[in-house]
């Protein structure tokens, strides 16, 4: 319960100061812009409260909890549909490191081979990027070649991060589903991913000093270009949405107007 879980975190944090939360799949990355804190837009907990708080306003948890498996069909061998299997959530705590944003990436598998990869802040260019491009996508053909059997899966999406030293370690971060539903491509589009995974393994198997690559070049945000901010449909809450929509001011009055209880659009259903 909830009292156990506070016991835990509070056990675990005496040993890493910060902790890192998730439930089961997904940490809430979505909800961080709920941290109004001097440690700013983070994941960083001190608590549980600010753990609870966290899981309890991300959409990503939520997903998790209410519907799992939206997206995917599971079947028996005869080709009959089963339900979802009951999923028993866990609390996953990590100590809490603080890693630099341009050497975040990721990384799409299929088959056990890789397919692309993208940096992990697809809204902000790193100059300093662009020269080390070759190495660090040569670091992540190696890694897939190196891990994929030993994956869960053949076919994921790894998040990772390579050191910032002249070796350029790559340390595995998280694996994802291969859900285009609720997995950010990057910079990347699912289209251009789907396609290349298709041909990556439908066609011949890697070999050395082959002048035939399907799989995509680690791609980079590039400047003066209208990149996409991760998770900013859940920085809103539906309220202050609706508010805004209804065409009657800019944001402050909105605000002042669901503060007083005038908005009569929170009557609404969503």
């Amino acid at each position: 319960g909830i009292r156990a879980a506070a016991v835990v975190f509070g056990t675990f944090a005496a040993e890493h100061d910060l902790v890192f939360p998730k439930l089961t799949w997904s940490a809430p990355v979505d909800a961080a812009w709920m941290r109004g804190d001097a440690k700013g837009a983070s994941l960083a907990c001190s608590s549980f409260n600010e753990a609870l708080m966290l899981l309890k306003a991300s959409d990503f948890v939520v997903h998790d909890i209410t519907s799992p498996f939206e997206g995917t069909s599971p079947s028996s061998s005869d080709g009959k549909v089963e339900p979802a299997p009951l999923i028993q959530h866990h609390l996953i705590l990590k100590r809490w490191y603080d890693l630099h944003d341009s050497r975040e990436f990721r990384v799409f598998v299929a088959g056990g081979r890789y397919v692309a990869a993208t940096q992990r802040d697809a809204s902000t260019h790193f100059p300093s990027l662009e020269t080390e491009q070759p190495e660090l996508d040569a670091c992540l053909r190696a890694f897939v070649a190196r891990v994929a059997p030993r994956l869960p899966t053949p076919t994921c999406v790894l998040d990772v991060y390579i050191t910032p030293t002249a070796r350029r370690s790559v340390r595995l971060v998280d694996i994802n589903p291969w859900l285009p539903t609720i997995v950010s491509p990057g910079t990347l589009e699912w289209t251009d991913i789907e396609a290349a995974a298709v041909a990556v393994v439908d066609g011949p198997a890697p070999v050395a000093h082959a002048d035939v690559d399907f799989s995509l070049p680690l791609s980079l945000a590039q400047p003066h270009t209208l990149a996409r901010r991760a998770c900013t449909a859940s920085a809103v809450p539906l309220e202050m949405s609706a508010a805004l929509m209804d065409g009657r001011g800019d944001i402050v009055a909105a605000l002042q107007r669901l503060m007083s209880g005038e908005d009569d659009s929170s009557d609404t259903d969503v």
